[in-house]
């Protein structure tokens, strides 16, 4: 996804409006518990990639954080959870590099059960 988006939307970017579905390959298990295509720390991933779309309404805003957080979740957000593959942290450190506020989608990401998608009060999906 990375290289092929992130080209076209240099070229043509300010004439396209993208639409991105954090949670597009997964399922809510008969438990209530969401099954993530790659494990539950891509649930973590999904979360927080909510939270910032959330937080940063606009494409040149948030465009460039999922380009950057999907391109590093082959080692930051796959498999388990190490002190080098930690969603996260991952997600922390590439919102400082582009000057995103990483207080609201922490705090958001925060508020959330990344297994059950749902807040003390209101599902996920009522975002």
């Amino acid at each position: 996804m990375a290289y092929g988006l992130n080209q076209t939307f240099a070229d043509v970017g300010s004439i396209i409006e993208l639409t991105v579905v954090p949670w597009g390959n997964a399922a809510v298990g008969a438990d209530g518990v969401w099954q993530c295509q790659h494990g539950p720390l891509e649930c973590v991933g999904n979360t927080i990639e909510s939270c910032v779309l959330h937080y940063h309404t606009e494409q040149e805003v948030w465009f460039p954080f999922v380009l950057a957080f999907e391109a590093a979740q082959p080692t930051c957000g796959r498999g388990n959870q190490t002190a080098t593959n930690n969603p996260v942290a991952c997600a922390e450190r590439i919102a400082k590099e582009l000057s995103l506020p990483w207080a609201p989608i922490a705090s958001c990401f925060e508020k959330f059960d990344a297994k059950t998608g749902a807040e003390k009060t209101r599902p996920f999906a009522s975002f």
